[in-house]
């Protein structure tokens, strides 16, 4: 057998024991003195005496309680330990119960014995974990000792402009931002989006002449298709009006679509397509702008992204925009419409109708901007631009630092 000192400690090692301590006064390791032993073990019979005489977990308390109230052996009693159960009297007048253990497992912060069972403390919502599945990401505690994660995210879309050389940006790069061809463009070919470049940061400038109503005078618009088609996806991008922009009456901004992408005032029939671009209204304002089969308004229906207060783009500052969709059953009012403004949630909807068949599903990334509206008072008063950085399409929820 072992005989050096490190030979012992691996042989202790690899045994599957467990020395945490419980509070019991039954369990005391060479702290003991004769006088105080009890006189016999667990089973009755006599033990050894003397001084270095272990009083360990197999040891009866020295304790007369049952004799002192007459009670006999197998009687039920109390021994006054919270780690015991089954209390009952023994032939020597002591009242033993058998010990059980209590062990903290996974997202439990604490177990305490309560003399019948554990009581125990859960880690709270959000507690990091481990649900032991290699398929998760991001495990945490439920607060009710559940752990579980979610399944990594698909980024189908991540448009920084980092790589592109300063100066206008052409169809041509497109495919390289955007991970896909553009079929057509408005605006590129007349250099009204540029790569600039502010602190080692590059970003897309959209340009607005003054007076130039609609995608054709001003601003661009192109559609990249996603490449499949999602029940569910989250659009997110960094969006920042020039310093002193004057908002005029609005105009629109990127989003997702599918099928036929309908706007221009093709108003969606259940079965060729739906869009969901954002718009910039007077003062700045935000709103989520819909095509869809119940809009009100032949030209799209705004819908405010009022939450917790209305959010209100600033000029000159960066603001970040992300916005979930999640399809509906076909034919029902159940489908999902959530924006955030800086990290806040600005619209809450679960009762929009996209669709009426299977057939329709998010499968397009329309950027699209321009002052309108038609008409000469939704004309920019003067030559604008707005940047737009980190535009992301995931298959769940978006976090980036600004640019």
């Amino acid at each position: 057998g072992p005989s050096s000192a490190a030979e012992i400690d691996d042989v202790i090692s690899a045994l599957p024991l467990d020395f945490r301590p419980l509070p019991t006064t039954a369990q005391v390791i060479d702290q003991g003195s004769a006088s105080y032993a009890p006189p016999v073990d667990r089973h009755g019979d006599p033990r050894p005496l003397g001084a270095g005489v272990d009083i360990g977990a197999d040891e009866v308390p020295g304790d007369q309680s049952c004799s002192e109230q007459s009670l006999t052996e197998g009687a039920s009693c109390d021994d006054g330990l919270m780690s015991t159960l089954n209390d009952t009297c023994h032939l020597s007048g002591a009242c033993v119960g058998e010990p059980y253990s209590c062990y903290t497992g996974l997202c439990e912060a604490s177990v305490t014995h309560n003399g019948a069972s554990c009581d125990v403390t859960f880690e709270p919502p959000g507690a990091m974990c481990d649900d032991g599945d290699p398929e998760t990401e991001g495990d945490v505690c439920d607060g009710t000792g559940g752990c579980s994660g979610e399944a990594p995210y698909d980024v189908l879309v991540y448009a920084h402009f980092q790589d592109q050389e300063l100066g206008t940006y052409s169809k041509d790069m497109i495919i390289e931002d955007f991970q896909n061809a553009a079929p057509w463009a408005n605006g590129l070919d007349e250099g009204r989006a540029t790569v600039a470049e502010e602190d080692g940061e590059r970003f897309l400038r959209v340009s607005y002449p003054e007076g130039g109503v609609g995608s054709a005078l001003g601003g661009c618009q192109f559609k990249v298709p996603l490449g499949d088609a999602y029940e569910e996806l989250y659009v997110s991008y960094w969006v920042r009006f020039g310093q002193g922009l004057d908002f005029v009456k609005g105009g629109k901004m990127p989003g997702l679509c599918g099928g036929d992408c309908n706007t221009g005032g093709n108003v969606p029939d259940g079965t060729d397509g739906f869009s969901a671009r954002l718009m910039w209204r007077p003062d700045g304002k935000v709103t989520q702008y819909m095509y869809m089969p119940d809009q009100v308004s032949q030209w799209g229906d705004s819908l405010y992204w009022d939450e917790g207060g209305q959010k209100v783009f600033v000029p000159g500052e960066w603001h970040q925009v992300q916005t979930r969709l999640v399809m509906n059953t076909p034919g029902v009012h159940d489908g999902v419409l959530q924006s955030w403004f800086d990290g806040q949630l600005a619209l809450d909807r679960d009762d929009i109708r996209y669709r009426d068949t299977t057939d329709l599903q998010l499968d397009t990334l329309y950027f699209s901007t321009f002052f309108g509206g038609s008409g000469e008072d939704w004309a920019p008063t003067a030559d604008e631009v707005v940047d737009f950085d980190e535009l992301v399409i995931s298959t769940g929820p978006i976090s980036f630092d600004a640019p």
